[in-house]
């Protein structure tokens, strides 16, 4: 065999990296050096590595033909455009050409600024007036503008017919024309609608009563030959007890007077147990002033507290009535007109009396009084030595009976004496034990309530006083 060209030497791994290469490829690998690569001819023989010496290379040989052309390389990025350079000279201008066609008209453009206004024209000659066209609607009312001055007053007008001199609220209208009551009947269950009367009659042997705070009105004549009886006001006081504990207390309403009656001390008998104090009648003089009291007439009076009952007590005031005539005034001589006050009798003991009530008659042309007018405080109840045990009430105050008109006559009675006190035992012994309550008061003051003593005695109690019967001479319309 021809031995290869090249200086064939065994090389081991130690002498490829003693001779500096980095790396070492056997058999066609590229063996790369610090620096260099080169390419290092290889041949394996028996199991050695044997290496080939390459000598200089010969001369360049001719160039072979050109091989065909490479498919062109992806296109590189593009360089920084450079500065533009200068201008050049202007040319000359050129010679106008033809006019082209007019092109098609454009759209409207937005409408410009208003320009100022131009001075006015000269006015026209005024047209003729047209037609009068319909009425509008009428527009809201505006608000009130302030007030003017006020005007001079002018003349006084001539005087007008006389009036009738406020008759009409004080006597009425006689709407309810004449009224004869013939039957007895009872207004506080039968009341008629209408209280304006002409002539008013109350025949013989009859009763009318009528509730507290009536007024009847008359534009002629009131004659009285029966009866007029009228109901209870206010009430009186309660107590009520269970064992030595007070459960429920009323006080008693005092009326038209100025203090009202009170209950009586409750208790055992370690002490005394004083009775209720009276109600505080007023003065003549303020007595003459009410002409219209309303439904409040004598007050009612006071308790005596009592062990297991309801509430039981004072007597009830006697009401009031009022009756105005235009025309004259008669009182029969079997007439009567009572307004007493309520008697605090069993089962109410030891109760004050109630006091009487106001009765007012006015005509403003006479009054002709035959028969009675009462207007009495009540009695006090009884004393009681027996559970409930109470000591006695005081009497109630007389009430008031005012008569107004020009002419006052006749011979007729008026009784506002005061109530008397309760009668019992004058020794109490029970325990518990209450003192009496006191009366109740109008024109005249009622009377105090009896004290139970410890000592089981009876003290203190007292009548009513007298109340007020008036008289005023004269024409009473305008007090009413």
């Amino acid at each position: 065999m021809t031995r290869p060209r090249h200086i064939i030497e065994e090389v081991s791994p130690r002498k490829w990296l003693k001779e500096g290469f980095v790396g070492v490829a056997l058999v066609g690998v590229a063996l790369v050096g610090v620096g260099c690569v080169r390419t290092v001819p290889t041949l394996a023989i028996d199991g050695s590595i044997y290496q080939t010496i390459v000598g200089p290379p010969g001369p360049t040989g001719p160039a072979g033909p050109a091989g065909d052309s490479g498919s062109q390389g992806v296109q590189g990025i593009q360089g920084v455009m450079g500065p533009p350079g200068p201008s050049g000279d202007a040319g000359p201008t050129g010679s106008t050409g033809l006019q082209g066609p007019a092109g098609d008209s454009g759209s409207q453009g937005a409408q410009g600024i208003q320009g100022a206004t131009g001075p006015p024209g000269p006015s026209g000659d005024a047209g003729p007036i047209g037609s009068t066209g319909p009425a509008g609607p009428a527009g809201d009312s505006g608000s009130q503008g302030a007030q003017g001055i006020q005007g001079a007053m002018g003349p006084p007008g001539p005087s007008g017919d006389a009036g009738a001199g406020g008759e009409l609220r004080i006597y009425g209208n006689g709407s309810a024309g004449v009224l004869t009551i013939s039957s007895s009947i009872d207004w506080s269950i039968t009341p008629p609608s209408n209280y304006q009367f002409v002539d008013f009659t109350v025949d013989l042997g009859f009763t009318l009563s009528v509730p507290t705070g009536v007024v009847i009105r008359c534009t002629g004549t009131f004659t009285v030959q029966g009866s007029i009886s009228v109901g209870f006001g206010v009430n009186g006081g309660g107590t009520q007890t269970q064992g030595n504990v007070v459960m429920r207390v009323a006080q008693a309403s005092s009326g038209v007077a100025l203090a009202p009656a009170q209950n009586g001390a409750f208790g055992d008998n370690t002490v005394d147990r004083f009775g209720g104090l009276n109600g505080l009648g007023i003065t003549e003089a303020t007595a003459r002033h009410l002409v219209m009291p309303g439904p409040r007439g004598g007050g009612g009076g006071g308790s005596a507290p009592r062990d297991g009952m309801g509430i039981l007590g004072g007597g009830r005031g006697g009401g009031s009535l009022v009756v105005i005539a235009r025309g004259a005034m008669i009182i029969g001589g079997a007439g009567s007109i009572t307004a007493n006050g309520e008697t605090a009798i069993a089962p109410a003991l030891g109760g004050g009396g109630g006091a009487g009530g106001v009765v007012v008659l006015a005509s403003a042309t006479s009054i002709s009084h035959q028969g009675s007018i009462s207007a009495m405080g009540g009695i006090g109840g009884n004393s009681a030595d027996v559970l409930p045990a109470v000591g006695p009430g005081g009497g109630g105050g007389g009430g008031i009976v005012h008569r107004l008109a020009p002419s006052v006559t006749g011979g007729g009675s008026i009784n506002v004496t005061g109530g008397a006190v309760g009668t019992g035992p004058a020794t109490i012994s029970p325990t518990p034990r209450s003192g009496g309550g006191g009366g109740g008061a109008c024109g005249g003051s009622g009377g105090v309530g009896g004290r139970v003593m410890a000592g089981n005695g009876v003290a203190d109690e007292s009548p009513g006083s007298a109340g007020h019967s008036l008289t005023t001479i004269g024409d009473p319309s305008s007090l009413f």
